[in-house]
Order: C-alpha cells, then sequence, then structure tokens
C-alpha cells in the first residue's frame, strides 16, 4: 500500500454553513465552474510531488467536525474563535452550502484536529512519514492511493477516531493576533481542498497570507474542487 505525506504550510480555514441540498454542490440555475483561478492540485509543500494532479473534498454535504484543542493556547489568544470566524469566511464563498463545519467536543468524535503547533499532537501520522514542524502553520493529510481515500490519523490516547486532517498553527510564529487568524483561516482552505498556495497576494491561499478573507479568485477556485469528482475522499 502506497502511501505519501502532504504537509501544507500556511494558514487554514475551517467553514461553517448549510448542508447540501443537491449530490453535486449545484442548483440546476447554478454554473459550474470551469476552470479554478489557480491549480488546487499543485501541492506546494508536497515534497516528494506524489500528490501533484489529485483533487480530494469532503463528500458534499457531509458536516465536518472540527475539535480545537486549546492546549499551549498563549494569553490573549482564541484559537477556536479564530476557527469559527475562519469558517464563517469560507462559508460565504460558496453558493448552496457544499460544506458545513461544526464544532466537535472532544477528539474522538472529530474528524478535523486543530492545535497550535507548540503543543503535542493528538494523532499519529497514519502510515505516512511524520509532518514537519516549523513555519506558521500547516495542514497534514496521508493519502492511501491504493484506496482513493485519506487515512485515518490514530489518536495516540487510544480509541480509534476518525480523524483525517491535523492542522498546526505556531502562534509564536506570527507577528500579532490578526496574522494569526489569517494564517488559521488559509489553513482551512486546505482542510476544505485547495491543496496548494495562490501566485497572487491578493489571495487569502497565497503562501504567506496578507488578506484576511478569501477573494473572489479563492471562492472559485474552492467552488471549482468542491463541484468536481475527488482523487482523494476523507
Amino acid at each position: 500500500m502506497r502511501r505519501e505525506t502532504a504537509s501544507l504550510l500556511r494558514a487554514s480555514v475551517l467553514v461553517a454553513g448549510a448542508a447540501l441540498a443537491t449530490a453535486c454542490g449545484d442548483s440546476p440555475t447554478t454554473p459550474r465552474e470551469s476552470a479554478p483561478a489557480y491549480d488546487p492540485r499543485a501541492f506546494a509543500f508536497d515534497e516528494s510531488g506524489a500528490l501533484r494532479g489529485y483533487l480530494y473534498h469532503w463528500p458534499p454535504g457531509r458536516t465536518i467536525r472540527v475539535y480545537v484543542d486549546p492546549t499551549a493556547e498563549p494569553a490573549g489568544s482564541d484559537l477556536r474563535s479564530a476557527v469559527v470566524a475562519g469558517a464563517a469566511l469560507w462559508a460565504g464563498t460558496v453558493r448552496n452550502g457544499e460544506v458545513s463545519v461544526a464544532v466537535a467536543s472532544s477528539p474522538a468524535q472529530a474528524d478535523v484536529i486543530v492545535h497550535y503547533g507548540e503543543a503535542p499532537r493528538l494523532v499519529g501520522p497514519g502510515g505516512c512519514a511524520p509532518p514537519a514542524s516549523g513555519g506558521v502553520g500547516s495542514t497534514f493529510l496521508c493519502p492511501d492511493f491504493d484506496t482513493g481515500t485519506l487515512a485515518t490519523l490514530p489518536l495516540l490516547a487510544g480509541g480509534g477516531g476518525s480523524v483525517k486532517m491535523d492542522v498546526a498553527v505556531y502562534r509564536g510564529s506570527v507577528a500579532d493576533d490578526a496574522q494569526f487568524r489569517r494564517v488559521v483561516a488559509h489553513e482551512i482552505g486546505h482542510v476544505l481542498g485547495i491543496g496548494a498556495h495562490s501566485p497572487s497576494s491578493s489571495d487569502l491561499m497565497f503562501g504567506s497570507p496578507t488578506v484576511s478573507a478569501p477573494s473572489p479568485a479563492d471562492g472559485r477556485t474552492l467552488r471549482y474542487v468542491l463541484q468536481h469528482d475527488a482523487d482523494l475522499r476523507p
């Protein structure tokens, strides 16, 4: 079984939204995006290059359960509120509630864990090489190309679980709360299926984001991802 690691360094955003009303994320009157604004399959921080050309996203209508771990939270920082705010920003980029995010009360209930990079990870690498540390943020997933799925990242405390992605945000590496929130929102963009960095600094998915919300290009790229079949499914 061939598994590779994708570690995507930047800021992440989790989306809050309503459940999908139709099977493919479109209403009969909503046009499909024929092309993304930038390539969501580039995987700029996948050093092996194994993920280039692959598209991933959650099933339409799936509520993504996110556990926010406050361990090592510094005074004046609030990771949970940053996740919720970032999710709301991405919710505004989709047309029919294609994605829905809920905050989970425990790691055992989560599909995604978001934590401070300074804190210990709650999950193992799931058969992939462990993710690198450092930078300002990273989104880690472990693809299984034999089955076309993302591997479950096992809870280190035991008990199984269903975690598919692990997001780390390094609060000590950002200048202020505004940058921290940009990084969180950026990383959620990776969680939702944008596996690349935009080449434009006007986009939230730029490698070092300077804007606080998804741009029209970010929205177009996410809609393209959600409207097309995934090569790798959580």
